[in-house]
């Protein structure tokens, strides 16, 4: 059984307004005194760009997501790659361990973040994507084990009706930068729209 930390806290409105230092303090949290990899898509040509920045060169990360606010859409990587991984999308090979368990659901609506917040044990960590919910457990001990991992990924997403989204190489949305849409989705009535952790 993976062993899983929980906290969680009552969510909270935001205004849509790209807020660089939000997404630089989120990735970092989540790669204490080890690089950033950052990834961007561009919702007109669909390329992907990663960059790694240290640990200690936040003002640069900061600057970078500055600079591509409202014209990119930007992601990290939950999990943590091999020593000297950097400037590349990952794939399953470039993953040493997990440290979270998540699941990515596309649906914005107060039902399903009240599932997510509702499921046992109940998420770490809860983002407001801009089109739906992402959720992650942090687990106590890092784990190797990716047949395992992505398996308990598979089931939360059929309890909460999530997407195809349980690789451990999946690269997941940052808080406090804006949700571009591609034209598809354009045509479908979606917006630019503020990605965030719910609190």
């Amino acid at each position: 059984m993976l062993n899983i930390i929980t906290h969680h806290q009552a969510p909270k409105e935001k205004m849509l307004s790209g807020n660089p230092d939000e997404a630089v303090s989120f990735v970092s949290k989540f790669n204490v005194g080890l690089p950033n990899h950052i990834f961007t898509i561009d919702p007109k040509t669909n390329k992907i760009l990663a960059k790694t920045f240290e640990h200690h060169e936040n003002e640069k990360l900061r600057q970078y997501i500055f600079d591509g606010m409202g014209i990119l859409n930007f992601y990290f990587l939950p999990n943590r790659p091999t020593d000297g991984f950097k400037n590349k999308k990952p794939k399953k090979s470039d993953i040493q361990y997990a440290t979270h368990l998540y699941v990515d659901v596309d649906d914005p609506s107060p039902e399903t973040l009240n599932k997510i917040q509702s499921h046992s044990p109940p998420p770490s960590i809860v983002i407001f994507s801009g089109g739906g919910y992402q959720a992650f457990w942090a687990l106590n001990t890092p784990c190797s084990n990716f047949m395992q991992i992505e398996s308990t990924n598979k089931s939360i997403a059929v309890r909460l009706d999530g997407d195809h989204c349980h690789n451990v190489d999946r690269i997941m949305r940052i808080p406090g930068t804006i949700n571009m849409p591609n034209a598809k989705k354009q045509a479908s009535g979606r917006i630019p729209t503020l990605a965030y952790e719910v609190k």
